[in-house]
């Protein structure tokens, strides 16, 4: 390890010399203070033994500029003097030694007290390479990483937090849930919360972000931090991941699974889900409701003539169309290449069904525009009533397919409502 030895007095420095090689040390050695500051601005000593009476600058001035060189604010200082004088001692305390030895030397005494300063300096060096080697690990985890204290003050964050929040400042001191959730007090279901609380880890998927902000998903972890000797408990560990494109994908999937990919109505799988929730409720209310089966005239002899984009901008244009013959509660579906499917739900009546067959009637008869051409579509609606044809949902599909069909063979009717059976299996109106 190597010690730095400044001392105007050449027997002096001659003597602490030899005792600190004596201990296994290298021994840089200056009469000069200015000559010593000069090298430490290039060099990292381990320790300074440094005289207290020399020309200017003496030892306590030297101690001051020692210590305002970032690079050496703990290196262990030892001062050496032949001053008794508590003054002195005060104020090399208070500028930054750490020991101090009288003279003359008592080889003994310096050797122990080198030791101690030596095994100081080591224990520093050791944490700082230790702490240094954590923050080169915190600063390379793309993920959020914040330490918080008890009151869940921010004491550290790494680079991808600052990140996130720029603009905000200096993040240490600053409450958690003011920075990153815009709030006056902590949420109680936060895991930072929880694990401060309960000393245990604890999970969550929160959402950040507010009016006029971009909305993100993160999940978010917190572990108890410690004090490693005695177990007390100082704050938390709480780590953030980025789950917004994730989530996003869900989402997406999430829809792809319910909604039909070209028109954006539900799709088959969403129509059953929302009819067997629309029948409980007009049970419980004893209502009625009603289903219209849709099927597009024409539309196969557009398809195959003017190829599947124009198709597609057609069903488009239909379902555009459907959406404004019914009320938001209302349900309109694609069940499959040309077929709809509508859910009246709460209606007082057939009547109600057979006006909105009309009005769908009615905004399909104008035509359509598909690029360079327009054209004209018609078509065929099946209906059927909720109690008078059936009480589920089967039966119900069944038989508006069965009286759509019926329409597409009529050549006066557009839309037909099913009917109790008769002899003959079916009785249409």
């Amino acid at each position: 390890m190597k010690v730095l030895i400044i001392d105007d007095e050449i027997l002096d420095i001659t003597l602490l010399k030899a005792l600190t090689e004596e201990v296994g040390c290298e021994a840089v050695c200056f009469t000069s203070s200015l000559e010593a500051l000069e090298w430490c601005e290039k060099n990292d000593p381990d320790l300074v033994i440094v005289d207290c009476i020399m020309p200017p600058p003496n030892g306590l001035e030297f101690i001051h500029l020692f210590r305002g060189m970032p690079a050496h604010a703990e290196v262990p200082i030892i001062m050496v003097t032949a001053s008794t004088e508590r003054e002195i001692r005060y104020q090399a305390l208070e500028l930054g030694a750490n020991e101090f030895i009288i003279k003359p030397v008592d080889k003994i005494e310096f050797i122990v007290r080198m030791n101690n300063m030596l095994a100081l300096s080591q224990s520093r060096t050791q944490i700082r390479e230790r702490n240094d080697f954590l923050s080169d690990i915190l600063n390379s985890i793309q993920d959020s990483i914040t330490i918080l204290d008890k009151d869940l003050n921010i004491t550290a964050v790494n680079p991808q937090v600052e990140r996130q929040v720029a603009g905000k400042g200096n993040l240490v001191g600053q409450k958690c849930y003011e920075i990153f959730h815009g709030r006056k007090e902590p949420c109680l279901q936060c895991p930072a919360v929880k694990t401060i609380s309960t000393g245990e880890k604890s999970f969550d998927i929160v959402l950040v972000g507010g009016p006029g902000e971009t909305e993100s998903w993160f999940e978010l972890y917190a572990f108890p931090l410690r004090n490693s000797s005695t177990g007390e408990l100082l704050g938390a560990i709480e780590y953030r991941r980025d789950i917004t494109r994730t989530k996003k994908a869900e989402e997406r999937l999430e829809h792809l699974a319910h909604y039909d990919a070209l028109t954006g109505l539900p799709n088959r799988t969403l129509f059953f889900d929302r009819f067997n929730h629309a029948l409980s409720r007009v049970r419980r209310a004893a209502g009625s409701l009603a289903l219209l089966f849709l099927d597009l005239d024409g539309f196969k002899l557009i398809n195959d003539n003017l190829g599947h984009d124009s198709g597609d901008i057609l069903l488009k244009g239909v379902s555009e169309r459907l959406l404004t013959c019914v009320r938001e509660s209302d349900t309109v579906a694609r069940m499959g290449g040309d077929e709809f499917t509508l859910i009246l739900e709460s209606i007082t009546g057939s009547a109600d069904a057979g006006r909105v067959a009309e009005k769908i009637i009615e905004v399909l008869a104008k035509p359509f525009n598909l690029g360079d051409n327009e054209k004209f579509i018609g078509a065929s609606i099946g209906i059927s009533v909720y109690p008078d044809d059936g009480d589920d949902t089967e039966t119900l599909l069944k038989k508006s397919d069965s009286a759509m069909y019926a329409a597409k063979k009529s050549k006066d009717l557009k839309y037909v409502f099913y009917h109790d059976e008769d002899d003959d299996g079916m009785k249409l109106s």
